[in-house]
């Protein structure tokens, strides 16, 4: 590990100085190249093993993003400083209408670019604005998140979660603005790592704030008939009832419930729960779907002898802890209360040879029932 760390010190070092020499570029091929194009060839030598190639080519985007919008930037103040367009003050609608009214070549290159770079409501009227906005697009999120992925299978890993919250302040300018959540994700895995579990749970918080039907009041009634129905009705009227295919925050809800019973916080990881297991099963089930097109979902015993028929399906199930989050989610019933769907749960759990310790669990809970141990550092 020495000898790695060593070589990964040395690589930043050297790509920090290339950076500042001006030198960004290693050939006249990469010089010509977009900073996007450069970007994914540094994931491709990532992905590769290649890591020392892998940063300076992330390096290497950065200074072509930066060193594109300032050009373009320059050439805006330029254009503006014309002695015919500063009477026309920061209205940048008169610098439009009198670049128009002129016909000035110029201004019919320049400002058509910066529409398309920004939107015209987001420059506030403003000339400055727009300045100012060349600026801060200047910074390149992707590459720092993927420097930080750098610096974690080097085994940084402080190194790598300053990368990714400097990468997450920078999410206004995402090209893929959910990839604010892997973003989170990876945040999540490191604080899990290093036992920091407030910022974990933190992240995956930050994550499910994101997920509207956890978060918009106007669908706080759904949510509670929801978890009335699965408290009162079981799993089966559950399931009849509620689909949501909300794939990107399974994951948050389900290691967050799975933590909230740990920590004996446990109507809080009943709603969590809740909401991957609804999560998973509604994957499962449109899967089905889409392979026989006259599935319909009757029963969830029936559902869980179908799982166990098709491998994808398997495959999924494993990926998602499908049969973990199902035994918490009855631990956590039981824990507050609702004792009659915490048994369906593990009964349901009990005849599937695929689900492992979580059916020799559930058969356990089943023999005599009771809520697990508080852990303090889980």
């Amino acid at each position: 590990m020495k000898k790695r760390r060593s070589a990964v010190w040395f690589v930043l070092l050297f790509s920090l100085l290339y950076v500042e020499s001006g030198a960004a570029q290693s050939s006249d091929a990469s010089a010509n190249a977009p900073y996007w194009y450069t970007l994914e060839q540094g994931k491709q030598l990532f992905r590769g093993g290649d890591y020392g190639n892998a940063l300076l080519k992330f390096q290497d985007a950065k200074q072509q993003r930066k060193e594109l919008y300032n050009s373009f930037r320059e050439k805006l103040i330029r254009f503006l400083s014309r002695p015919d367009l500063l009477p026309l003050g920061d209205a940048l609608d008169k610098v439009e209408g009198y670049v128009a009214f002129k016909k000035i070549d110029e201004g019919q290159k320049i400002l058509p670019q910066l529409f398309r770079i920004f939107p015209k409501d987001s420059l506030k009227n403003s000339c400055k604005e727009a300045l100012a906005q060349l600026i801060t697009i200047q910074a390149y999120p992707e590459a720092e998140y993927w420097i930080g992925e750098i610096f974690r299978v080097e085994g940084e890993l402080n190194l790598a979660i300053d990368q990714y919250k400097l990468a997450y302040s920078l999410k206004e300018l995402l090209e893929v603005p959910d990839f604010s959540l892997q973003i989170l994700y990876r945040l999540s895995d490191l604080y899990l790592i290093k036992k920091q579990y407030l910022d974990m749970e933190n992240s995956l918080t930050a994550i499910v704030q994101q997920d509207s039907l956890w978060t918009d009041t106007n669908k706080t009634y759904m949510r509670t008939i929801m978890f009335r129905t699965l408290d009162e009705n079981g799993i089966d009227r559950f399931l009849t009832l509620y689909r949501y295919d909300n794939g990107l925050m399974e994951q948050a809800h389900r290691r967050l419930g799975i933590y909230y019973y740990s920590t004996g916080r446990h109507p809080r990881a009943v709603e969590h729960l809740a909401f991957a297991f609804l999560i998973q099963t509604t994957t499962l089930i449109e899967s089905l779907q889409q392979r026989q097109f006259d599935y319909t979902f009757t029963n969830f015993k029936d559902l869980l002898s179908t799982i166990a028929k098709k491998p994808e399906l398997i495959d999924y199930a494993k990926h998602v802890e499908y049969y973990r989050t199902l035994y918490y989610l009855g631990a956590a019933l039981y824990a507050v209360g609702v004792q009659s769907t915490a048994m369906e749960v593990w009964k349901n759990l009990e005849n599937q040879s695929e689900a492992g310790e979580w059916r020799d669990r559930s058969i356990s809970q089943i023999r005599r029932p009771h809520v697990e141990a508080v852990q303090e550092k889980p």
